[in-house]
């Protein structure tokens, strides 16, 4: 899962709103995760949320598989700030390349060569940087009252 977040994430981070579709195998359903860049915060949107009175965030399924996706997205936010921090090898420059993550191991990412950033990644980057994203710490937050929870939905 963490590639096929973090790779896309390069060229739409940036946005004002990122909408994330999270499958849930076990119970055939999408939730949403929503970036949204502009109050610092991840959203959580389910349509099977369960009543209030039962709800528990530690205890539902669907945040739990979207806390893990933000998980991802914090190791994708922190590897953009460790660029500035650690240099690339072979003597690449920060402005024009990135790292490529094509495999993932037990410890986590691993970088498998470098890319030329395209346009779009380096305003992400920058934009990222300049905002200071990394220090921002993003919370998620489950959506208790969206109007897809409702009965007749």
């Amino acid at each position: 899962m963490e590639l096929s977040i973090i790779n896309p994430l390069w060229s739409i981070f940036s946005k004002d709103l990122v909408f994330i579709p999270v499958h849930h195998e076990v119970s055939h359903h999408y939730t949403l995760v929503l970036i949204d860049n502009e109050a610092r915060c991840f959203y959580h949107l389910n349509s099977m949320l369960p009543p209030r009175k039962d709800y528990s965030a530690d205890t539902n399924n669907h945040f739990q598989n979207a806390m893990a996706v933000v998980k991802h997205i914090m190791v994708f936010i922190k590897r953009v700030y460790d660029s500035i921090k650690y240099p690339l090898s072979q003597g690449l420059d920060l402005e024009e390349w990135r790292e490529n993550y094509d495999k993932q191991n037990i410890q986590g990412i691993v970088v498998d060569g470098y890319s030329m950033m395209s346009a779009e990644e380096k305003r992400t980057k920058r934009w990222m940087l300049d905002q200071n994203v990394y220090q921002a710490r993003y919370k998620l937050k489950d959506i208790l009252s969206c109007p897809q929870q409702k009965k007749t939905s």
